[in-house]
């Protein structure tokens, strides 16, 4: 299963690298602080920084009223510091 979710995430990817300029793929980076609407972390119980970003995020541009806004397709997931302690 596994194989298989990284195999789609790769397929999204390459798709996505093709449309640059509509789609945004980020990585949250060791140390930061999960700013909770924007990382997901699924075993709430954990503390402290990003250890470990599992998932990038994804989010579309889209022209609304004479303004560009970035909207969330998915969030990155990560885990945080406790879970290597």
């Amino acid at each position: 299963m596994s194989i298989e979710i990284v195999r789609m995430a790769v397929t999204m990817q390459q798709e996505m690298t093709a449309e640059q300029g509509l789609f945004w793929c980020k990585w949250v980076e060791n140390g930061s602080d999960p700013i909770t609407e924007r990382v997901k972390v699924v075993d709430q119980s954990q503390k402290g920084k990003v250890a470990l970003c599992t998932f990038p995020g994804f989010w579309k541009r889209v022209q609304q009223e004479q303004c560009e806004k970035w909207i969330p397709i998915a969030f990155p997931r990560a885990e945080l510091e406790s879970v290597f302690r």
